[in-house]
């Protein structure tokens, strides 16, 4: 099996407290397919290569491809009774593909009361910076068009094989 390294930016992350590994089954990366294994073990790989021991990464049992009308309550619900300390997200559509600005605002001020992280492959977004909160509520904003340009993509694609 083929190791995948993910590299961040230096953010203090809180290594002492759980993390919370969120993947959604019904959407998996192709690149985690080709090599053969789920997003929710690459994730784990993923906390551990952060410096997460085993027993401080918490996979968070809601799968939001089996539950169409799940809008964060159980993760709300698990926030607030202080469960972890920092989310691992795929990516944003997994959270807010229905999600509306209202919600996503409830989210950053309760990530912010309890010092939640919110950690990505790209980025940790720490929600004390007013920089952070603002690029996450735009790529929040921006996700349900995910899925619309992933089905133009593979239009395209099949367009150009068709004129071959």
């Amino acid at each position: 099996m083929q190791t995948i390294t993910y590299h961040l930016p230096s953010e203090s992350l809180p290594l002492s407290g759980n993390v919370a590994v969120y993947t959604r089954v019904g959407v998996q990366d192709v690149s985690y397919q080709l090599i053969g294994i789920t997003q929710k073990e690459a994730f784990i790989a993923f906390a551990q290569q952060l410096g997460w021991s085993q027993e401080h990464i918490i996979v968070f049992p809601q799968d939001a491809a089996q539950h169409p009308g799940y809008d964060l309550t159980a993760l709300s619900r698990a926030i607030e009774q202080e469960n972890f300390q920092a989310i691992l997200l795929f990516d944003f559509y997994q959270l807010f593909a229905n999600a509306d600005t209202t919600k996503i605002n409830a989210f950053i001020r309760l990530c912010q009361e309890h010092q939640v992280l919110v950690v990505t492959l790209e980025l940790v977004y720490n929600f004390n910076n007013s920089y952070l909160v603002k690029l996450f509520r735009f790529k929040c904003e921006c996700a349900p068009l995910y899925p619309w340009e992933f089905v133009n993509r593979m239009e395209i694609g099949r367009r150009i094989k068709r004129t071959r």
